[in-house]
């Protein structure tokens, strides 16, 4: 590829006496010119693909019905999908950019940063079971299933959190360990009843008979 620029000189009539070319050699610009026309177009491809990628994991998350979460390196909380203000009742700019310690008790902050940066710096999956507080106070059974994703371009670990609140559950467990402990402080006391009576039979000086409306004699002391 040449690039020319021409100029000419003219006869003392004013008419035109010699043409002169001058030619640059730009083969090498224009394959420059070609790669980086190529590379704009691959560049545009890519971003596409990123926004389809990007819109379909927002579409994945805000119907998802589960809580999810995204936490970085520092604690921070960098996504909140609609299911976690639904649990919460926080609206999702109130939170982008705070530590997800927000979302715990106070006395529980602490332990719950230390236990997050561990996660992230093992990159292993793990499941956990925690207190969520909402914002009007209220406190929340949630069961966690953690993952750490590390991304490709800058390197960081991000921690993905989903979420499924098990209160009811929860509430339902302890009813039944209530009624169990009831069942058996219950039992217990039958036992210490039975034994109390049988004691009564067998040291009374009398003849001690008990029956049945039918006759049929359950209890006969040892006179």
């Amino acid at each position: 590829w040449i690039s020319w620029s021409n100029t000419c000189t003219l006869k003392p009539d004013g008419s035109v006496d010699l043409v002169i070319g001058t030619g640059i050699d730009i083969t090498e610009k224009k394959a420059m010119q070609h790669d980086l026309l190529q590379a704009n177009e691959e560049l545009a491809e890519q971003l596409g693909a990123v926004d389809q990628e990007r819109n379909l994991r927002k579409q994945i998350m805000e119907t998802s019905g589960a809580i999810v979460l995204v936490v970085d390196e520092e604690g921070r909380l960098i996504e909140f999908n609609c299911a976690a203000e639904q649990a919460t009742g926080y609206e999702r700019t109130e939170v982008i950019g705070q530590s997800a310690t927000l979302l715990v008790p106070e006395k529980l902050r602490t332990v719950t940063l230390a236990g997050l940066k561990e996660r992230l710096a093992a990159g292993t999956d793990s499941s956990s079971e925690y207190i969520l507080l909402r914002k009007d106070g209220q406190k929340r059974w949630v069961t966690w299933q953690n993952s750490v994703y590390r991304e490709p371009l800058l390197g960081r670990r991000l921690l993905i959190s989903i979420g499924i609140d098990i209160t009811e559950r929860k509430k339902f467990e302890e009813e039944q360990q209530q009624l169990f402990k009831q069942i058996e402080r219950t039992f217990q006391e039958i036992v210490r009843e039975r034994n109390f009576r049988q004691q009564i039979l067998d040291t009374a000086a009398a003849i001690i008979c008990v029956a049945d409306t039918d006759g049929n004699v359950i209890e006969f002391n040892r006179v």
